[in-house]
C-alpha cells in the first residue's frame, strides 16, 4: 500500500511539473496604426531574434503568442519606418512613422512588391499624367504601345 501512495505521489508530482513547463507562452494582441491613426493592413509583428511572427489584419489588430521571458517585438510594414517595441503586459498599441526616403526602393509588380535592388527583370513605367491625354475609353488601348515587351490583347468582353 506504501509502494502504491508513493507511485501515485511520483506520477502527480511528474503530471504537476509537465504542465508548468507547457504553459510557457503568454499571447500578445495589440493595434499597428500610422501617426493619424489610421489601421495598417499587412504589418509584420515578428519576435525579435526569431522567425515566429504574424501580420495585421484589415483593422490593424494582430495576436500573436511568444515565449514568457520575450522582451521585444519588432514592427515593419511597406512605406514606414521599422520600429522595436518593448513587451510590456500582454497588449500593445503602436504608431508607425511614414518613411519618404525608401518608397523609391519599392517596386510593385504584379505578384506583389519587391525592393528595387532585389528586381532581376526590366522595369518599365507608364505615368497616369502620359495617360490623361490619351482619347481612349478603354485602359487597355490606352496602354497599347506604351511600354516595350507589353503585348494588349481582347479575347472577349471580359477585362
Amino acid at each position: 500500500m506504501k509502494k502504491n501512495l508513493q507511485r501515485i505521489s511520483f506520477l502527480f508530482c511528474i503530471l504537476f511539473f509537465s504542465f508548468t513547463t507547457w504553459a510557457q507562452n503568454k499571447t500578445i494582441t495589440g493595434k499597428v496604426s500610422d501617426e493619424s491613426g489610421t489601421p495598417i493592413l499587412a504589418a509584420s509583428v515578428i519576435f525579435k531574434g526569431t522567425n515566429l511572427g504574424t501580420s495585421t489584419d484589415v483593422n490593424g489588430d494582430f495576436k500573436l503568442s511568444v515565449p514568457e521571458n520575450a522582451k521585444t517585438l519588432t514592427i515593419s510594414s511597406t512605406g514606414f519606418v521599422t520600429k522595436e517595441v518593448p513587451i510590456v503586459g500582454n497588449t500593445i498599441s503602436v504608431s508607425l512613422v511614414r518613411s519618404t526616403s525608401n518608397l523609391n526602393e519599392v517596386v510593385v509588380v504584379g505578384y506583389g512588391s519587391q525592393k528595387k535592388s532585389n528586381v532581376t527583370g526590366a522595369i518599365s513605367s507608364v505615368k497616369a499624367s502620359d495617360l490623361q491625354n490619351v482619347p481612349n475609353g478603354r485602359i487597355e488601348q490606352a496602354l497599347q504601345g506604351r511600354v516595350s515587351g507589353v503585348t494588349v490583347m481582347q479575347n472577349s468582353g471580359q477585362p
